[in-house]
C-alpha cells in the first residue's frame, strides 16, 4: 500500500516573521505536515532548519512551493510582488497562498492579477513584531494574542479561509476582518504617529528660551 503524502506548508521568507510561524507550527505538532522554507540567503534557510523553524530548507523558490497545500509568503513587501511572479505557474491546484505584508490593498490587487483562478489567496498581517530582526529573534510565542488581520479575495473558498483563520488561532492570535484599504489607512497612522509625535516634541522643546544650541 502506498504511503500516503504529507500535508506541505511552504514558508517563503524565514525572517523574524517567517522563522516564527515556522517555529509556531512546529511546537504544535501537527501530524502529517511537513514545513519547507525558502529565503534568499541559504545561512537564512539552513540556521532555520537547525533551529527547528523548518524541517526542510530548499535554495530553489520553485522547488520549495511544488506540491504545497498552503504557501506562506513572509517576505518584505517589495518581495510579495516577485513571488508571485516567480510561483505562479509552479502551485498546486486549490493551494491556499497568504502573505504577512503590512501593506494590503497593493498586495490584494498583485494577486488578483497574478495568481491563476484555481489559486486561493487569503490575505494576512499580524499585528506583531519585536525589536530583534531576522531568524535569531524568532520565537514560537510571538504572535500569541496578537491580533491577526485576514484579508479573503472575493474568489477564494471558504476552506481557504477556514485555512487561515486555523493558522492564525494555531500561532495563538485572534483572527479579524478587515478591508484592505481601512488596514492601510490604520497601519499608516500608528507607523507615522511617533514620527509626528516626535517631530513635535523636538520642535517645542527647541524653541524654548532655555534650549542651548550648541556654537
Amino acid at each position: 500500500m502506498a504511503r500516503e503524502q504529507p500535508e506541505k506548508i511552504a514558508i517563503i521568507g524565514l525572517g523574524l516573521i517567517g522563522g516564527s510561524i515556522g517555529l509556531g507550527l512546529k511546537a504544535a505538532k501537527l501530524e502529517g505536515v511537513q514545513v519547507v522554507g525558502h529565503d534568499r540567503d541559504p545561512s537564512v534557510g539552513a540556521k532555520a532548519r537547525r533551529v527547528g523553524a523548518v524541517d526542510e530548507s530548499d535554495w530553489n523558490l520553485i522547488s520549495a512551493v511544488r506540491g504545497a497545500n498552503m504557501v506562506i509568503i513572509a517576505t518584505p513587501v517589495v518581495g510579495v510582488r516577485e513571488t508571485f511572479g516567480f510561483i505562479a505557474d509552479h502551485l498546486e491546484p486549490g493551494c491556499v497562498i497568504t502573505d504577512t505584508a503590512s501593506t494590503k490593498a497593493e498586495v490584494m490587487g498583485w494577486a488578483a492579477d497574478m495568481l491563476p483562478p484555481n489559486i486561493h489567496f487569503v490575505g494576512g498581517h499580524a499585528m506583531a513584531g519585536k525589536e530583534t530582526p531576522g531568524i535569531d529573534g524568532a520565537e514560537a510565542t510571538l504572535f500569541k494574542g496578537a491580533t491577526y488581520c485576514v484579508f479573503p479575495t472575493a474568489t477564494a473558498h471558504p476552506d481557504a479561509v477556514r485555512a487561515v483563520i486555523g493558522l492564525a488561532e494555531l500561532l495563538g492570535a485572534t483572527p479579524y476582518f478587515l478591508d484592505p484599504n481601512e488596514h492601510d489607512g490604520f497601519v499608516g497612522g500608528i507607523s507615522h504617529l511617533p514620527l509626528i509625535l516626535s517631530s513635535a516634541l523636538v520642535s517645542a522643546t527647541a524653541g524654548r528660551p532655555t534650549w542651548r544650541v550648541s556654537p
